[in-house]
């Protein structure tokens, strides 16, 4: 069963649509990168799935649990982070979350404990007593945090989580999303794509209300990279190398040092090309010393995917 489904999401306003039979489906205990430019429709979408606004059409779950039907299972089983949160600024830390925590839980001891759980995960003991409006942007997005995580909920819905924060907080903020993937899911969306890049089991990329992609990154990253040229250290003759070369698309030489040369193939759609490509060049004559293919990070497929729409 998966954590988070969103099933042909659909949400107009008068004169505009912001998200258009939008489908998405995200496995448990993973973190999921949800991305997209101003506008595409990510708060909107991650708003319907924490059931802060409803939608036109389709409908969302929440672990199996439709969430129109099931608000109250929803809201015990989901922690939304909305990209400004709202925290209380004339209260400590310590005490906004024990407000929090006793709308969840009737036991004094209970609500203090979670606060004391909340408080040591997400690296606030040292502010507990400050009022929230003294605390630096990165300290006031933790306590965001631990008030979503106050009633400890197995999914967690966290909107541009790292917005405005310096790269020193940025990177707390990171580890604290990398270390709730132990039983938790955790969707969030984020404009800083090493930050997703570095976190995410799984992607989905959302322009203009629609669907663009959704998949794990480990595919995705695969298969944009067969669109990456080779780059081969070789020993030959030139008249030997377009040989060998022949029928395997257009090729250069970018660098020359003695007899050794670096060619850079085209690439090809084809997965199996290298051991192919290897073997005939082998079979020519040509020496091989070292065969690579362009890595591929999530800056280039984002820029790529936007281009094509």
């Amino acid at each position: 069963m998966d954590a988070i489904v969103a099933d042909n999401l659909t949400k107009t306003y008068p004169g505009k649509t912001a998200l258009k039979n939008f489908n998405l489906s995200i496995s448990p205990n993973t973190i999921h990168g949800f991305l997209g430019p101003n506008g595409a429709g990510k708060s909107t979408t991650m708003n319907i799935l924490s059931g802060l606004i409803k939608q036109t059409e389709g409908k969302a779950y929440i672990m199996g649990k439709e969430t129109l039907e099931n608000s109250f299972f929803v809201r015990r089983n989901l922690g939304f982070l909305p990209e400004i949160p709202p925290l209380y600024g004339d209260m400590t830390v310590k005490d906004f979350l024990l407000f929090r925590a006793r709308l969840y839980f009737t036991s004094k001891p209970k609500a203090k404990g979670q606060v004391d759980k909340a408080l040591e995960k997400m690296n606030l003991k040292e502010v507990e007593r400050r009022l929230i409006d003294h605390l630096s942007k990165g300290f006031k997005q933790r306590v965001g945090m631990a008030s979503a995580l106050i009633f400890d909920p197995p999914v967690l819905i966290l909107d541009e989580p790292a917005v405005g924060l310096d790269p020193k907080s940025i990177v707390e903020i990171r580890k604290l999303i990398s270390d709730l993937r132990e039983g938790h899911t955790v969707m969030f969306s984020s404009h800083h794509l090493g930050e997703v890049e570095q976190l995410c089991d799984e992607i989905t990329v959302i322009r203009d209300g629609r669907l663009v992609l959704s998949d794990s990154y480990g595919r995705v990253k695969k298969r944009f990279a067969q669109k990456k040229p080779f780059e081969i250290l070789v020993k030959g003759e030139d008249q030997v190398l377009a040989k060998a070369l022949d029928g395997y698309g257009d090729y250069r030489i970018v660098r020359q040092e003695d007899q050794k040369k670096t060619i850079v193939i085209s690439p090809s759609q084809e997965e199996e090309l290298a051991p192919r490509l290897c073997r005939r060049l082998v079979e020519n004559g040509v020496d091989i010393f070292e065969m690579k293919r362009g890595e591929t990070d999530l800056e280039e497929i984002f820029i790529d995917l936007m281009e094509k729409q």
